[in-house]
């Protein structure tokens, strides 16, 4: 095979922006489902949550 090995999947911002947007969902999805006990419930939190947490990430880290 040729070519560069070097290059990374994904720069190391988007990688952070996804980690920290996937933890904002958990703890978001989480609290929900247990002040609710309601799995669709939770995951619209997670969903809405991820959204804001992206766009509030993207803006925040540069």
């Amino acid at each position: 095979m040729t070519g560069p090995r070097d290059q990374a999947l994904l720069s190391l911002r988007t990688a952070l922006i996804f980690v920290l947007d996937l933890l904002a969902a958990a703890a978001a999805g989480g609290l929900t489902y247990l002040s609710t006990h309601r799995v669709p419930d939770a995951l619209i939190a997670a969903g809405v949550a991820a959204g804001g947490a992206v766009a509030l990430f993207g803006t925040i880290i540069e």
